[in-house]
Order: C-alpha cells, then structure tokens, then sequence
C-alpha cells in the first residue's frame, strides 16, 4: 500500500527555544485564548506532555504567550496559549449562538 501525497504542502518549521530544525512535517498550529493570564500559564503547564511549554512576551505586555509541541487529532501540531486582558462590553454571536441558557 502507497500513501498518497498529502493535501497541503510540506514545510520546515523551527520552534522557539529549539536549535534544530524539523523538517518535511506538516504542521497545524493551534491557538488557544484562555480568560486569565495565570490561566494560560497553567493550561500549557498541564497540556504540554512532550516537555515544558516555553513563554514569551505577546503584543500585550500583560499576556504572554505559551508555546509548545504536541499532537491534535494525529497530527504533529504547534500549540499557541495566550490570554485576554480587560472586560468585555459586548458580544457579535450569530443568533444561534446567542443562547446562553441552553
């Protein structure tokens, strides 16, 4: 049996924090936005199962960012962990997702 070629193309990839290069993988990256930064911060804690998440600092200086490496749905994929900062005034749901008391 031959597998076919895949869908997307091929790249190469260096992760932050990482010196060697990985390459001919397809990678999917993942963005999860948590509410808290102290959130984020435990989520990619407790997530990243092939070693410790690596921060940095993001556009806000009040959320960092949390990256590490993992898998999502078998396939290699690079994890993104951020927060939000401050309140929200107001929602843009379509309709079906307005319901909150479902």
């Amino acid at each position: 049996v031959v597998d076919s070629p895949p869908s997307r193309p091929l790249r190469t990839y260096r992760p932050k924090g990482r010196a060697e290069w990985s390459q001919d993988i397809m990678v999917v990256t993942v963005l999860m936005v948590a509410e808290k930064p102290s959130i984020a911060q435990t989520l990619a804690d407790a997530l990243a199962t092939r070693g410790k998440a690596t921060s940095r600092k993001g556009v806000s200086p009040a959320c960092s960012v949390h990256e590490y490496e993992g898998d999502f749905y078998g396939q290699k994929a690079w994890f993104k962990v951020t927060s939000c900062a401050g309140h929200i005034y107001s929602i843009d749901f379509p309709p079906e997702y307005n319901v909150w008391d479902r």
